[in-house]
């Protein structure tokens, strides 16, 4: 391929995130890697990528498998290779999946073409940050290495924040509602420079309380995708101000269940996986905000529950 058309190719990735994906992004599968076509994005998916460039604040929860890290892995990829000195934080529940998500997207990075991809400047697997030729960073905090919610604040100077399994993450609320200032500035400086900015969340439940509860309250005051998109999975003409409406908070909620995708017999076969655990199928597949990890009723007992009003009160 000639300098010029590749002048052309990398100028048409920049400009559309699913150019990119479509032509060029490759993700693992067992033995090996599966090329991306218009065919193998999920409508939900597809919504998931539009809702950040176009949204910038996402919440996708999905069932298990269904693609949620490897959505956010190409977003991110997208934004650190094509736009020169981007700032990406992700947060992570634990060491181990913060590693497997900078796998991720070093696996996507490594199978670009070389002329179309930004060398990186470390190659090991044992660090905690990805550091690209062209000074775009990639940076990864798990809740053991934070000493407290408002230190993580601090590490926050960066437009585009991934928020991984936000329900499982200790102290989320504290460490995010101490982090907005911060993420604002930087977010105003990507305006300015007309580079991606972007807020994703994903996660699959963890009950109501105790760890899940800021991203069930998230989810729950957040505007429903279905509102801002038609039957075509396009944007409706009037969205910027059903976004800015203050009945709900700034982010868009897309829900991907297992049943828009797979069969019943994939969905028993996990559950068997899963050792038949109704608080984890509860959570992982069906998407319900039941019982948490800390709670000590189970599920099955807690969805018999109902509420009801007090029969006297003491003053």
């Amino acid at each position: 391929m000639s300098y010029e058309r590749q002048a052309v190719e990398f100028l048409k990735c920049r400009k559309s995130i699913f150019y990119f994906i479509y032509n060029y992004v490759y993700l693992e599968e067992v033995g090996g890697a599966i090329k991306i076509d218009h065919g193998r994005l999920h409508s939900k998916t597809i919504r998931s990528v539009k809702t950040v460039i176009n949204c910038h604040k996402l919440i996708f929860m999905a069932s298990r498998q269904l693609g949620k890290s490897s959505t956010a892995s190409m977003i991110i990829d997208y934004v650190a290779n094509f736009f020169p000195g981007s700032q990406i934080i992700i947060i992570n529940m634990n060491k181990s999946a913060a590693f497997v998500n900078l796998k991720r997207i070093k696996f996507i990075h490594q199978r670009l073409p070389k002329w179309l991809a930004s060398p990186l400047k470390y190659d090991g697997d044992r660090k905690s940050f990805l550091e690209f030729e062209n000074g775009s960073v990639i940076k990864t905090f798990f809740y053991s290495t934070i000493t407290g919610p408002d230190s993580l604040a601090r590490s926050l100077t960066a437009p585009c924040l991934y928020i991984d399994e936000a329900a499982f993450i200790p102290y989320i609320k504290e460490g995010f509602g101490s982090a907005q200032p911060v993420l604002s500035k930087a977010r105003e400086q990507a305006i300015k420079n007309d580079y991606p900015y972007f807020i994703m969340v994903t996660s699959t439940p963890n009950g109501t309380k105790g760890t899940g509860a800021w991203f069930h309250s998230m989810y729950n005051n957040s505007l429903d995708s279905d509102q801002i998109y038609d039957g075509l999975n396009s944007l409706v003409p009037d969205y910027p101000s059903l976004l800015s409406n203050p009945s709900h908070n700034s982010f868009v909620k897309v829900r991907y269940h297992w049943s828009e995708i797979n069969s019943k017999s994939w969905y028993q076969e996990q559950c068997r996986e899963l050792n038949f655990d109704k608080r984890r199928i509860n959570q992982e597949l069906d998407l319900l905000f039941v019982g948490g990890t800390e709670c000590i009723f189970d599920d099955e007992f807690l969805s018999e529950l109902t509420p009801s009003p007090p029969d006297s009160s003491v003053y």
